[in-house]
């Protein structure tokens, strides 16, 4: 507790530890470089998703170590980006694996429909 009254301390605690989890984000960015949270492969698409639970989760912790334990998986989610960024310069062979190959939905502005069909896009997706 931060505060001796619940709802004082409700409020102090969640914007307190928001901002603090927030810097912390800022921190490992800065660390890591933009491209943490760049979305150009599925894992980024998935640590910013997971980053964003975590900075919840941060805020909304009850005590100390709930608090510290998001603090620290969020620095493992940026060790393991990371890694993984350093195993795709290094091997081809990872690079195809975790890499997406970019597919044309129009090329030349015509609709292809093999290219829909492989992606499960909708026409009116696309158009939309």
């Amino acid at each position: 507790m931060i505060l001796d009254t619940p709802w004082p301390d409700i409020i102090a605690r969640g914007v307190l530890l928001a901002i603090a989890a927030i810097i912390w984000v800022v921190v490992l960015i800065r660390l890591n470089g933009l491209r943490s949270l760049s979305k150009m492969t599925n894992f980024d698409f998935v640590m910013t998703i997971a980053l964003g639970s975590l900075v919840a989760g941060a805020a909304q912790a009850s005590d100390w170590k709930a608090f510290a334990q998001a603090m620290v998986a969020m620095a493992g989610l940026f060790l393991v980006q990371f890694l993984a960024a350093q195993i795709r310069k290094s091997s081809d062979r990872a690079e195809d694996a975790m890499q997406n190959d970019p597919v044309f939905l129009m090329p030349n502005g015509e609709i292809c429909d093999a290219a829909l069909k492989k992606t499960r896009v909708a026409k009116s997706d696309l158009i939309a």
